[in-house]
């Protein structure tokens, strides 16, 4: 059989850090390594058990295991108009379709959208998969700048505008992943204004949407617009309910994007579970309710955890929403480096700025998602390595 067996596509992915990373973690684990893990933003919580008492209800019903609607059961359908409406998001003729989780929403979106050659624009610090489903669909990958004031805004002032014009679709996060960073209402209408003046398509990821300090800042990118042309919106349940092994998502915008995402859909999968849609759907109902005690334990560790940080005289991202922190190594730092000579002294698992894009390398990234005093533990460590960093002579 010839070597080249894989598909073009596949053996020409640029590496999935993701996937290395948890090939690692099992073999750590198969050797019976112990280790701190926060890397990875997989919630230690439990979701609240009423959500649970819904699913259980719902799996019971009678014909519950036959296909599911793949748009989404009327009930699912209100609850998502319901919750955009709540974070101020909706706009009259939106079009809304559920997925098993905003993951898969993303490839699907690079498949239903990128032509091979189209470009797609990613801020300079990035979740890996944009990339990596754009790569997938043969589109050509450019990054734009974050404004260097600590703020991580799209940078207008230094982006090209003749890449902008040039590039068929641009994606955006935030809540940030990795920095932390809330999206301003100024940056977010020049952020509009400046893709539709290009016509380019704007995606915009609010996984950690609910996962903010302030409960006040859940916004949406459709807030304040009259129009939903060109913009499509990806929400998670994932983060906010503790609930990711049950892989509920969905987008919400432009009917002609959203139509075309559907088709790559009815390729590659039937729909959620119906006992799972119609459960997501309470959760959206009262999702505010069901998600205070995450976000609030959430905000407790950032809070608790970054002073550790701040009395150390060590800087991080902003650190205004989603449950990470975004540490600065001493200048000259290499994050790699710095990420394994952690695990092999102390035992903790990060990861390194670099995963994120290169303007991450003086940087790492934390993951609050294990109980307080381990994290006030793992804090201790990982300032003892800077430290060693800074005494070798590598100065900030």
């Amino acid at each position: 059989m010839s070597s080249n067996i894989g598909a073009i596509r596949i053996r020409t992915q640029p590496d999935n850090d993701y996937q290395e990373l948890r090939r690692a973690k099992a073999k750590f684990r198969s050797e019976g390594i112990n280790f701190i893990d926060l890397s990875e933003g997989l919630p230690d919580l439990e979701p609240d058990p009423r959500l649970v008492e819904k699913l259980n209800f719902y799996c019971q019903q009678p014909k519950i295991s036959s296909y599911p609607n793949r748009q989404g059961v009327v009930i699912l359908q209100k609850a998502i108009i319901e919750y955009m409406n709540a974070i101020n998001g909706y706009v009259e003729g939106m079009q809304v379709l559920p997925s098993a989780g905003s993951k898969e929403l993303i490839a699907h979106a690079s498949m239903a959208l990128l032509n091979p050659g189209d470009i797609v624009l990613l801020p300079e610090l990035h979740y890996p998969f944009y990339r990596l489903s754009a790569s997938y669909a043969g589109a050509i990958i450019r990054t734009y700048p974050l404004t260097k004031d600590g703020r991580y805004q799209p940078d207008f002032e230094t982006l090209d505008t003749e890449l902008l014009k040039a590039a068929k679709l641009l994606w955006v996060n935030y809540p940030h992943s990795p920095t932390g960073a809330i999206l301003e209402p100024e940056s977010a209408k020049r952020l509009v204004f400046e893709c539709r003046k290009a016509d380019t398509i704007v995606i915009a990821d609010a996984a950690y949407s609910l996962i903010t300090r302030k409960n006040d800042v859940v916004r949406s990118i459709f807030t304040g617009l009259q129009a939903k042309e060109g913009i499509l919106e990806l929400h998670t349940l994932s983060k906010s309910l503790s609930i990711p092994g049950w892989r509920f998502g969905f987008v919400a915008g432009d009917p002609r994007l959203i139509t075309l995402l559907e088709s790559s859909k009815a390729i590659f999968d039937s729909g959620i579970f119906t006992a799972i849609q119609k459960a997501c759907a309470y959760g959206l109902r009262h999702i505010f309710e069901l998600s205070s005690a995450a976000v609030a334990e959430y905000s407790m560790r950032v809070e608790q955890v970054s002073s550790i940080f701040l009395r150390n005289n060590i800087s991080f991202g902003p650190a205004e929403g989603t449950f990470y922190l975004w540490i600065a190594l001493p200048s000259g730092s290499d994050s790699r480096e710095f990420v394994a000579k952690l695990l092999e002294e102390e035992k903790i698992l990060l990861l390194p700025g670099t995963f994120f894009g290169e303007k991450g390398k003086e940087y790492i990234r934390m993951s609050l998602t294990q109980p307080l005093d381990v994290l006030e533990e793992a804090a201790k460590r990982i300032i003892h390595r800077i430290q060693l960093l800074t005494d070798s002579g590598i100065k900030e």
